[in-house]
């Protein structure tokens, strides 16, 4: 199927005359492209498991809202082809809302934990702050203070949120595919033993980093990544909106580590 990426700026927080207007961050870049293939389709989830993704999320994390003194919406849009999810604090009073489409849980290659990674993403624009330490403070977004930069919701979500939403799933029965590359496996076994649920999360994890790794870069028409190099540029300003594809895969690794921020977008 075509797809035709559309790039635009991302949408950010207007502040009029000291009133905050909703932000609404998304997943990758503002696009066109749809995906209607339903029955037929290569690949992506199934509605049931599309499903099963979103209910853990929310028995997780609407405490987490209640206590912030929000509701967490997080809506099932299994039928919007819209390639992308996205997040938003203030288009509802008193709500936080995410949303989820077909679309992007459809994708050739997305897999249930490379689309549970999606929602981490959007939940670490929320909640970023709940779970950075002394070394990682939350990166927010310049002139607000509700929302988190795009390569903290990668790195916060593949870090701590993917990793409880993992668990969730696997009360529910889910079995994740542990094959991987050798890098994948040395990696996670010089910190884990193979034997023990850390080496198992840290496979899955970086497994799903390179999915949507992939899948990112196909549909902005950037080379492949790969965890065996990183992104080499060294930003003289923290970048807040959408880094390359490579640096991303670099923050979906460096979270799973508890690396320091890449200096491909972060700036101390």
């Amino acid at each position: 199927m075509l797809k035709k990426f559309l790039i635009t700026l991302g949408l950010g927080l207007v502040s009029l005359g000291g009133v905050q207007a909703a932000e609404f961050k998304k997943f990758m870049p503002e696009n066109n492209a749809k995906n209607y293939e339903w029955e037929f389709r290569s690949g992506g989830i199934t509605e049931q498991q599309f499903n099963d993704i979103i209910d853990v999320a929310v028995e997780i994390y609407a405490p987490i809202a209640k206590a912030n003194g929000e509701e967490f919406v997080y809506n099932k849009l299994f039928s919007d082809p819209t390639v992308n999810s996205d997040a938003c604090r203030g288009c509802e009073s008193g709500k936080v809302i995410i949303n989820a489409y077909g679309g992007l849980a459809r994708e050739n290659g997305i897999s249930v934990e490379s689309y549970a990674l999606v929602g981490s993403h959007e939940i670490s624009h929320l909640y970023a702050n709940k779970y950075a330490d002394s070394t990682h403070k939350a990166v927010v977004i310049t002139g607000s203070d509700h929302m988190y930069a795009e390569s903290n919701a990668d790195f916060q979500g593949n870090g701590s949120i993917e990793t409880l939403i993992l668990k969730g799933l696997m009360k529910k029965g889910y079995a994740f595919n542990l094959s991987t590359t050798t890098l994948i496996d040395t990696k996670c076994a010089a910190k884990w033993d193979r034997s023990s649920e850390g080496y198992q999360l840290c496979v899955i994890r970086l497994n799903a980093g390179n999915e949507l790794g992939t899948i990112l870069a196909n549909l902005g028409g950037e080379a492949i990544p790969s965890y065996d190099q990183r992104d080499k540029l060294v930003v003289k300003k923290t970048n807040q909106s959408y880094p390359s594809v490579q640096c991303r895969l670099d923050n979906y690794f460096d979270s799973v580590f508890n690396l320091n921020y890449s200096k491909c977008w972060f700036k101390n």
